[in-house]
């Protein structure tokens, strides 16, 4: 058979196998997001997350939703932060049932990392 030369049953197979890749592509992160969202994938692990801020009001709300969404639990020890630090994680506390806020100095930390170590 010859292939004459403005044949285009070669690309045609080309544009829908990308069609078909990138569709599938979309798929998987879509199923991956209902899967982080979903409750019986959240706190796998059992452990909490333990973050320790100082000044980090320009990050700390993206780091802290992305993690909560992810199913963490965080507790999160703010060291005596002079910018809205301290209100941002008081807010997301409230708004999210994973983000705990650790009132105190660092030696809490130690003492929470020495239960989940022991237990």
């Amino acid at each position: 058979m010859l292939i004459k030369r403005g044949d285009s049953m070669g690309w045609d197979i080309w544009i829908h196998g990308f069609i078909w890749v990138f569709f599938l592509y979309g798929l998987l992160i879509f199923i991956r997001m209902i899967f982080y969202r979903s409750p019986w994938f959240k706190n796998k692990n059992g452990s909490p997350l333990i973050i320790v801020v100082h000044n980090g009001e320009e990050y700390i709300e993206g780091l802290l939703r992305d993690l909560a969404v992810q199913g963490f639990e965080i507790d999160v020890v703010d060291k005596k932060s002079t910018d809205a630090t301290r209100s941002i994680i008081e807010r997301l506390s409230h708004e999210l049932d994973n983000i705990h806020l650790i009132d105190g100095y660092c030696w809490k930390v130690e003492v929470e990392l020495a239960k989940d170590f022991q237990g």
